[in-house]
């Protein structure tokens, strides 16, 4: 049975939590501030304890409810089954934070928790836990807003305690290092950066992209104790965070198991050997500070991978590059580390200069006080975010170095004649898209330009490049004479017209639909999403699973028509794909959305994109999807519907699903639909089969207009993507 969770995490880093929990396949996720609640089974406690990077501390929700005074307060303490979680012989700890209408003090309602707590032990006869703040083995939290409550256990915490770096004076594998640590420890570097807000920066510095690159390098060129090297080696290797963690809270919980967790564990461990058996990615750190680079020496030892890292006790500014690139991520001195405002400002220019010189080709993230800094390197920054290092209030600055051959690129006749077509093109959609049709996503290529056959959408600071297949494939006989843009070339194009970097423009080749292609999936890698929006609409779309991103861009027209005209209406969508239509419906009012598809995959991203929009369909039982083959679950269909939408791939086959071509069967799906339609109902019917020919039984039964040719907004329009008709009971 799934129980509800919340993981905290660094302020301003909830996204990246969010992300990292998705990437370990939790999927029913609600952000908050300071952390994200998570549904999740007894294996996904485990996994997300052992492999999450960016948690501070897990928490096990016990209550949510509304109080009106402290009263209803103790009742819901004394409701919870505490016994369960912990004996009377263990000791117990409350904290309270409360925010909002104030009911009564916070040590007031931190008493009155208490007191339901011991006596709920008393009310079955079991003696009162031990009460002591400074030696707990259990602490409860209670967070009140307003009149809503939240009481929790936390299961374990100080995440961000690696072990790397506390066990440094207790391990005596290079007791030289050690003493010298001791002896100048007043000199030494400091440990300004958590470990789990190390781990966020490099999720946001997108370290978990480039490193799927085996060829890639790591630097820190002023490394101080080593974190963030330590935390990029050990997300490289998939090593768990806590691989030297010896202590666990979480095993004093009752509800602990033990079983479950060494397996967990031993999946992750066995992942790592090999992982570290395989690595060419290199890591680098330097420093200026001997004693820094003995910290980060041992920091390494400690973990058992000295050989995997390059260490270099040497000012920054000596280093000259390399042929291989990769990501520098650093956090320079400044503030008390530095000394004066003067003399940060100079060090960050003279990083500016370095990296344009010598390290032209690398993606460089820094962190910097304020945006004076970003001045004084001289770079534009491609992404700038504000969070909190402790108290202190600080930038994070991400920016690729052109190479000088980058710089000195030069267009061939052929790319500046294909530049200014997607240059103007894309001027010209995104005023569209955002005046017409309030979205940022758009198209703004496709096939343009015959010297490159492929479509171009935009997502809100990405782009994909959806290249045919067909077009990789010529024979050069006589009928295919065009010059050809190489995809590189193109790729350039795309990256100088809209401004992105080379990590943000996802290249993809589309092949003809077949049965064997319609579901599979594109590249193994971890998932990348982004946010866009259609009007107040928000869709969760995914650069990196699929060759669709799971929004059509082309069905936008048919989505605002489908809003229009669907409150207080029931709807079903077959064939959902992830359901964006269904999800329109249900924001616009529908009586009740049905959604039906035999991936498990796509429903789950649909189930994401309700939730993201403030639908949980866990609780509201208007809304649900169903996995299940089309034919199928219409063969078994009970209900009737107001508006039902189709749209089913032009082939499909596979586990668990009937064979599917949608020429040859189209006929008969249609008519069995069609019984369950109400009087004055509608069906839309689309495909995406270009060659698509609807039956002539279907235009002598029901009442059928063809919408192919208005159904398109003006980026999608200059190539007929789908085909589309309404379809109704004659009279």
């Amino acid at each position: 049975m799934k129980k509800l969770y919340y993981a905290t995490c660094q302020l301003f880093f909830e996204d990246i939590l969010e992300q990292e929990l998705r990437f370990l396949g939790i999927t029913d996720v609600d952000r908050s501030v300071g952390g994200v609640f998570f549904y999740g089974e007894e294996r996904d406690l485990y996994h997300v304890l052992i492999h999450a990077r960016t948690i501070a501390s897990l928490r096990l929700v016990l209550l949510q409810g509304d109080i009106e005074d402290p009263q209803d307060l103790y009742k819901q303490s004394l409701s919870i089954a505490w016994i369960d979680h912990f004996s009377s012989d263990d000791i117990l700890a409350c904290r309270v934070s409360s925010s909002g209408r104030n009911i009564a003090p916070e040590n007031f309602l931190m008493l009155v928790m208490k007191d339901g707590i011991v006596d709920s032990f008393r009310k079955i006869g079991r003696p009162r836990p031990n009460i002591n703040t400074d030696n707990a083995s259990h602490l409860v939290h209670l967070d009140v807003h307003d009149n809503k409550t939240i009481i929790s256990l936390e299961l374990e915490h100080e995440l961000f305690k690696r072990g790397y770096r506390e066990s440094l004076q207790e391990k005596n594998q290079d007791l030289a290092q050690v003493q010298l640590i001791k002896k100048k420890k007043t000199h030494a570097h400091p440990a300004p950066l958590k470990e789990h807000l190390s781990a966020s920066l490099l999720y946001r510095a997108q370290w978990h992209e480039l490193m799927q690159d085996t060829d890639t390098v790591f630097y820190d060129p002023m490394c101080g104790s080593g974190t963030l090297v330590a935390e990029a080696f050990m997300m490289a290797q998939h090593m768990s965070p806590h691989w030297l963690r010896t202590t666990w809270r979480i095993k004093k919980w009752k509800g602990f198991n033990q079983r479950l967790f060494d397996e967990v564990w031993q999946h992750m461990k066995s992942r790592a050997i090999e992982s570290l058996k395989e690595n060419t990615i290199e890591f680098w750190a330097s420093d200026i500070n001997q004693h820094a680079i003995a910290m980060t020496r041992l920091a390494f030892i400690n973990l058992g991978c000295l050989d995997s890292i390059r260490l270099m006790n040497q000012d920054f500014f000596d280093s000259k590059g390399s042929p291989k690139k990769g990501l520098i991520l650093s956090n320079p001195p400044y503030g008390e580390r530095m000394g004066t405002r003067d003399e940060a400002n100079r060090l960050y220019a003279r990083i500016g200069k370095h990296v344009k010189e010598y390290y032209q080709g690398w993606n460089v993230a820094l962190l910097a006080p304020d945006s004076d800094m970003l001045r004084c390197l001289d770079i534009r920054a491609k992404h700038m975010n504000t969070f909190f290092n402790g108290a202190k209030r600080a930038l994070f600055l991400r920016f690729f170095v052109e190479s000088r051959e980058e710089k000195r690129f030069e267009w061939s006749p052929l790319a500046l004649e294909v530049k200014d077509v997607v240059a103007k093109q894309f001027i010209h959609y995104q005023a569209i898209a955002e005046e017409a049709y309030q979205t940022n996503a758009f198209r703004f290529y496709n096939n343009d330009h015959s010297s490159y056959q492929a479509i171009c959408e935009y997502f809100n600071g990405a782009v994909v490049v959806q290249e045919f297949a067909r077009r990789l494939h010529r024979d050069g006989g006589e009928k295919d004479t065009e010059p050809v843009l190489k995809t590189v070339e193109f790729l350039r194009i795309i990256q100088e017209v809209t401004n992105l970097t080379k990590i943000d423009i996802y290249h993809k080749v589309r092949k003809p639909a077949s049965s064997r292609n319609q579901y599979e999936k594109y590249e193994e890698l971890d998932v990348v999403q982004r946010e866009v929006h259609e009007g107040d609409t928000k869709f969760l779309v995914n650069f990196s699973s699929y060759i669709d991103v799971g929004l059509y861009l082309d069905h936008r027209y048919l989505r605002r028509m489908i809003a229009a005209e669907v409150r207080d209406k029931s709807f079903l969508n077959l064939f959902c794909y992830t359901a964006s239509v269904s999800l329109v419906a249900a924001l616009a009012g529908a009586s009740s959305t049905v959604s039906v598809d035999i991936s498990k995959t796509y429903l789950e991203q649909a189930r994401q994109n309700f939730k993201h929009n403030g639908i949980d369909t866990t609780q509201d039982r208007k809304h649900v999807f169903i996995r299940n083959d089309v034919k199928r679950y219409v063969s078994r269909i009970r209900d009737n519907f107001d508006i039902v939408y189709v749209d089913p791939p032009t082939f499909s086959n596979g586990t668990g699903r009937d064979a599917f071509d949608v020429q040859r069967e189209h006929a008969k799906l249609i008519f069995d639909i069609m019984e369950y339609v109400n009087v004055g109902g509608k069906m839309y019917f689309s495909t995406h089969y270009r060659r698509f020919k609807l039956d002539n039984s279907i235009l002598r039964q029901f009442e059928v207009v063809d919408l192919s040719d208005i159904s398109h907004d003006t980026d999608v329009s200059a190539r007929k993507e789908h085909l589309l008709w309404c379809i109704q009971h004659k009279g």
